[in-house]
């Protein structure tokens, strides 16, 4: 079945894997779930949607992992950010032209270009109520452990402009209306090691960028080493 879910229904499925809320929506009254977010289902995919027996329905939300970089769409309630986000992520996963001719017909948008790459982070964003700009970008991502699993309460920094944000309890963060140019970026959190990357920001555009965390043996965060004075 996995293989052949439509993509309304994989909709459902993957907001119900990082939504706890919904997943209780899905489980309890399925045509509900998808009036929540405005999903039009065509009549194949109500009826495969009716038909999938509870248990199963839940073996498969359990199973089903969504990428770091899908997250903030499927966090949101707008179906459009996340139709728009699994045919944006599956152009990158394949050279197929047949999934190239896909998103270009269920979504106008031709992801390959800095417009197409543009135009998608304005979906995404739009219901958080973060607009990109011609004079700056938006930087969003998720805080992960070494074993995948996220890390709420990471404090990211943006130190050379004084910006700030804390990832939620599913490891997200996101900051808007940031300058272009390169920043040194810290992710610190009691119980984990501080570390330090280099984020390059350019206008309108949305920089996604994963911050993977080593546990701090002693439980708190490690001195800044030499290298990451002056930031």
């Amino acid at each position: 079945m996995r293989r052949e879910i439509p993509r309304g229904v994989e909709v459902l499925v993957k907001k119900a894997a990082v939504d706890p809320s919904f997943k209780k929506l899905l489980l309890q009254r399925r045509a509900e779930s998808a009036q929540a977010i405005a999903l039009t289902l065509s009549p194949a995919e109500e009826a495969m949607l009716a038909a999938v027996p509870e248990a199963q329905l839940r073996a498969i939300v359990a199973s089903t992992k969504v990428s770091p970089s899908l997250r903030p769409a499927f966090l949101g309630y707008a179906a459009a950010a996340m139709l728009a986000a699994l045919s944006v992520s599956a152009a990158r996963a394949t050279a197929d032209h047949n999934a190239e001719q896909e998103i270009i017909t269920s979504t106008g948008i031709r992801s390959e270009t800095a417009e197409g790459r543009t135009e998608v982070a304005r979906i995404v964003f739009d219901y958080y109520g973060v607009e990109l700009t011609d004079n700056a970008g938006v930087v969003a991502g998720t805080v992960i452990d070494q074993r995948g699993d996220s890390v709420t309460g990471v404090l990211i920094a943006f130190k050379k402009i004084s910006r700030f944000a804390t990832s939620d309890t599913d490891g997200i963060y996101y900051l808007a209306d940031i300058p272009p140019g390169k920043y040194k970026v810290t992710a610190s959190r009691v119980g984990f090691i501080k570390k330090t990357c280099e984020i390059e920001v350019k206008t309108g555009t949305l920089t996604e960028f994963t911050f993977i965390l080593a546990s701090e043996p002693c439980g708190g965060i490690r001195p800044d080493v030499p290298s990451e004075k002056g930031e």
